[in-house]
C-alpha cells in the first residue's frame, strides 16, 4: 500500500514539474516574438537609469511621439536638462515641459 502511495506521488509531482517546464517554454517561445507593427503610443515612457543607452532610447521613443511624457527614474538631482539635451544630443523642445 505504502509502494503504491508513494508511485502515485511521485508520478504527481513529475507531472507537475512536466506540466511547469512546457509551460515555461511557450511563455519564453513567445516572449520574445516581435512587437506590434502598428504604431503604439503610450500615456509616458519610464526608463531606468543604469543601462548606457536607456535615455537615448527613450528620447528617441519620445521624439517619435510614442508618448506625451518622459519619466527618468534614477537620475541625480543635480542633473540638468542641459547635461540631458548634450547627452542625447537633442536640442529641439522635448526638455522643456517639466
Amino acid at each position: 500500500m505504502m509502494a503504491g502511495m508513494a508511485r502515485w506521488m511521485i508520478g504527481t509531482i513529475a507531472v507537475v514539474l512536466v506540466a511547469l517546464f512546457v509551460g515555461f517554454l511557450l511563455f519564453a517561445t513567445t516572449i520574445t516574438r516581435a512587437a506590434p507593427r502598428g504604431a503604439v503610443h503610450a500615456d509616458g515612457i519610464v526608463v531606468l537609469t543604469g543601462g548606457e543607452f536607456r535615455i537615448l532610447e527613450a528620447v528617441k521613443l519620445l521624439a517619435k511621439g510614442r508618448a506625451r511624457r518622459l519619466l527618468i527614474s534614477g537620475v541625480n538631482r543635480r542633473t540638468s536638462k542641459e547635461q540631458l539635451r548634450r547627452l542625447t544630443g537633442r536640442g529641439d523642445g522635448l526638455f522643456e515641459c517639466c
